[in-house]
């Protein structure tokens, strides 16, 4: 199916078919929808309790996927969706401090966090699909992409250290936030309205409709989640090839993302 490839788990055993796919969408798309109604479509701070207690819901979620994954094909295949899912869940915890430099950057009402950081992370995740589907493509039809992928974690590594210690050594501090060249453009092309108008994304005012700050900090956030799938993706596919399990990996890491904001950000307050 196009870029919806049914691959074996090992020569010779199951296959992943078009309608795991299907029912794996069925999955994130219900969690979504709970979420949104129960929790992002009430304008409220999540308690440090709350934040804690759907935390483990959803790890527990991303956990249980795991035994449906070796109920239906092998252990092998759980193994690297687990493998995978732990990795992603690691290295999302980076992705929480930008979140935080970034709201704190535009001033958000802690009320409307909620709903700015699950539409990032919903851009987000469309946005790791195609990459992971695109980059599963390149690894099937060119091997030597994959060695590829580990040279550029290297070099990411080695810039990133470089970086730390320039700033270390000038005396910068890494808390400031500094839009990115994408969420730059966007407030050069759309004209954007002062200051918060609740938790509206448009604006219409004297005939002329305006993006919100709310608007710009859910590019913000979403470009920059993307930014960290440069090396979170092409680690995970050092663990499995299968873009199923990439994504299955990926997604139900970033589901519980919102929860674990609050709570790392809750417990950093106190």
């Amino acid at each position: 199916m196009g870029l919806v490839p049914t691959l074996n788990a090992t020569p010779g055993h199951e296959v992943i078919h078009w309608w795991n796919w299907l029912l794996l969408a069925v999955i994130i798309l219900a969690l979504l929808i709970i979420d949104f109604r129960g929790h992002v479509s009430k304008a409220h701070e999540p308690t440090i309790k709350e934040a804690a207690v759907w935390s483990g819901i959803y790890m527990a979620i991303a956990a249980a996927f795991g035994l449906v994954v070796w109920l239906q094909w092998d252990l092998n295949l759980a193994a690297e969706y687990w493998a995978g899912w732990i990795t992603e869940w690691s290295l999302s915890l980076d992705n929480l401090f930008v979140f935080i430099i970034i709201l704190n950057g535009f001033k958000v009402p802690r009320a409307y966090q909620q709903k700015v950081i699950m539409l990032g992370i919903v851009i987000s995740m469309v946005l790791r699909l195609a990459f992971i589907l695109i980059g599963a493509a390149l690894i099937n039809e060119f091997a030597w992409i994959f060695y590829l992928f580990g040279v550029f974690l290297i070099y990411t590594a080695i810039s990133q250290a470089r970086e730390g210690i320039t700033k270390e050594d000038e005396g910068e501090s890494a808390e400031g936030y500094q839009e990115n060249k994408f969420t730059s453009l966007v407030r050069r092309v759309l004209p954007v309205s002062e200051g918060f108008r609740e938790a509206k994304l448009l604006y219409r005012h004297r005939g002329k409709t305006y993006v919100t700050p709310m608007f710009l900090v859910i590019m913000a956030i979403g470009s920059a989640d993307l930014m960290f799938a440069f090396d979170s993706i092409p680690a995970i596919f050092g663990l499995t090839k299968h873009p199923f399990i990439v994504f299955a990996a990926t997604a139900f890491s970033l589901m519980g993302l919102r929860q674990l904001f609050f709570l790392v950000d809750g417990l950093l307050e106190r």
